[in-house]
């Protein structure tokens, strides 16, 4: 008899599919092994294991990974499977180099879940994909000025080479990577980036190095001092505000 766990996903008497909430535990006289399942609207009921059919943890057209055994993202193409030796479902995936795998469901075989899509907004990085009259920014890295702008030429607006606006049809938001930080006294600071201090003088500081003080190795108006006196700690402590310029 196949043994569920809470958060499996199964299907009752072959009429609809649910999740398991609890379980398994006896019915009164301990005739029965139970498990509640909730349904797609949300409601709980105690069901007979013998009326429980386990439904496959992925789907074709899935994105997965397995990284402890090596099998790296790629996209399910066929399955489930089940060789004669045993019931452990395996699936085929195509990986993003062409190769194909076919890794078994059991251990830590896990769906990549995708980024969900947010709205875009005025100051976001886009790339132009399409628009009337603008042929030479489509492909082009834009900043945007205007989101939802009534004009003919379309929503987006952004500012041209001579400074005047224009607008696109369609755009695509440029994942940024993300900003390599240090935090310090609970001020973040974007070690890619360039500071001015109280005094006028610019800071830039190095990501990935440590100073003696435990800091990013720094450089002030492009000179680096001594291992000690030019290093981010050392000029959030002498010379704050530093404000990103």
């Amino acid at each position: 008899m196949t043994e569920f766990k809470v958060g499996d996903k199964v299907r009752v008497c072959g009429s609809f599919d649910g999740e398991i909430t609890y379980g398994p535990f006896k019915s009164a006289f301990e005739r029965y092994t139970m498990y509640v399942v909730r349904n797609e609207t949300g409601n709980e009921r105690a069901q007979h294991d013998t009326d429980l059919t386990a439904l496959p943890k992925f789907a074709i057209g899935d994105r997965v990974e397995k990284p402890a055994t090596g099998v790296r993202p790629g996209t399910i193409v066929a399955g489930p499977f089940v060789t004669e030796y045993d019931d452990v479902p395996f699936w085929v995936v195509e990986h993003d180099n062409g190769k194909v795998s076919t890794p078994r469901e059991d251990g830590d075989l896990k769906r990549i879940e995708e980024e969900p899509a947010r709205e875009i907004k005025v100051g976001d990085r886009v790339k132009v994909v399409s628009g009337r009259g603008i042929s030479a920014y489509i492909g082009k890295t834009v900043t945007l000025t205007k989101v939802g702008a009534s004009s003919p030429y379309g929503p987006y607006g952004f500012k041209g080479g001579f400074g005047g606006e224009i607008y696109a049809e369609e755009v695509e938001l440029i994942r940024e990577a993300p900003a390599d930080t240090f935090e310090y006294n609970g001020v973040t600071y974007d070690l890619t980036a360039t500071y001015r201090d109280k005094d006028g003088d610019e800071w830039t500081f190095k990501g990935g190095t440590r100073a003696s003080d435990g800091t990013p190795d720094g450089a002030m108006n492009g000179y680096a001092g001594g291992t000690y006196s030019y290093t981010l700690g050392y000029a959030a402590r002498h010379y704050a505000p530093l404000t990103r310029i």
